[in-house]
């Protein structure tokens, strides 16, 4: 099985579910049709020039579970340095990645990857998106499991993990509540508020490896019949949650954002001795998102954490995956409107 072209079979379908059952005209919805009283609970600055530097960190997991144990898988992930603007309703940011020493390479293994992740946060709308291939991982808890005393971690150099994801949402309360302000820092929360949003969403993951999930330097010491050697979802359902923005002392603010969502997926499932079948089963996702930032009406810093957790099951075990990102930003805002001073 070819992971990826796995993955980018079903971006179309993913594509058109969404085209079908979301509807984005509201998209560039124009300042004039916020309501005045909109002001008193945030401040709108989209009409600033926006400035920002950031550190940036994408990676995505995999956690193995059941009653007993917990195997953390975790690619070798880079750190990005990146600049970004916004200005009205168009937002750019770009990263590179800084090079990783032999030593943290020697340490967790080497691990090629391709990871794009979008959002867009919008007035009334909420959008996520990702694009993930990942080769090479490790056991970052080998210790649960055997007197680990080596200098490196357990390593699985051939798996793979390929991931396409979309998932939009509705902001009920959007006059009181601003998810811009959260997380592009392009209005200012004045006070606190909070919204449920409704949404959909949808993805696809596969996995693969030929020596097993769990690393050959503590198989042998431990009893596991996790036997699983391919992987293949994709999964649609309907996501429920809310957002909270906390406003302390006008300048600090923290925003909590968790979104559940519930569905069905199709699972193919392979085992190391080539046995396996398809099943249906429930599906399970979380968006999970914090924010903290101290700005003024010029300046603002802050960080931001977000992770889509989704999940399926094989004989007794959960496998969780999980796609993260992290982000440390300091920025500035210019005022460029042409209006003449009276």
């Amino acid at each position: 099985m070819n992971i990826k072209s796995a993955c980018l079979r079903r971006l179309l379908v993913i594509a058109l579910f969404f085209a079908f059952t979301s509807d984005f005209k509201g998209y560039g919805q124009s300042l004039d049709s916020l309501s005045k009283g909109t002001e008193e609970y945030f401040t709108d600055l989209t009409d600033h020039l926006n400035i920002r530097l950031f550190s940036l960190t994408k990676f995505n997991s995999l956690n193995i579970n059941d009653e007993n144990t917990n195997y953390i898988l975790r690619p070798n992930g880079k750190t990005n340095l990146g600049i970004g603007f916004n200005f009205k309703f168009i937002g750019i940011g770009l990263s590179f990645g800084l090079p990783q020493s032999q030593n943290r390479i020697y340490k967790y293994g080497k691990t090629s990857a391709f990871d794009l992740q979008v959002s867009v946060f919008g007035t009334w709308f909420g959008f996520d998106g990702y694009i993930q291939s990942y080769k090479g991982y490790y056991l970052s808890n080998p210790k649960d499991f055997v007197s680990w005393d080596k200098d490196y971690q357990p390593q699985i150099p051939d798996l793979s993990i390929s991931s396409i994801g979309l998932m939009g949402f509705y902001i009920f309360n959007n006059k009181k509540y601003s998810y811009k302000a959260a997380y592009n820092k392009t209005q200012i929360q004045n006070r606190s508020a909070g919204s449920f949003i409704l949404g959909l969403f949808a993805h696809t993951d596969a996995g693969r490896t030929d020596n097993g999930f769990i690393p050959k330097e503590i198989k042998d010491s431990i009893q596991t019949d996790f036997d699983l050697s391919e992987f293949d979802l994709l999964s649609v359902g309907v996501s429920v949650g809310y957002m909270y923005t906390f406003v302390i002392k006008k300048n600090f603010s923290i925003n909590l954002s968790l979104i559940p969502g519930f569905g069905v997926q199709k699972v193919s499932l392979k085992a190391m001795d080539g046995t396996g079948g398809i099943e249906t089963q429930p599906a399970a996702q979380l968006l999970a998102r914090a924010s903290l930032s101290y700005e003024f009406k010029w300046f603002y810093a802050g960080f931001v954490a977000s992770n889509i957790f989704r999940n399926f099951s094989y004989n007794n075990y959960n496998i969780d995956l999980g796609t993260s990102r992290i982000r440390f930003y300091i920025g500035k805002r210019f005022d460029v409107s042409k209006k003449k001073k009276k």
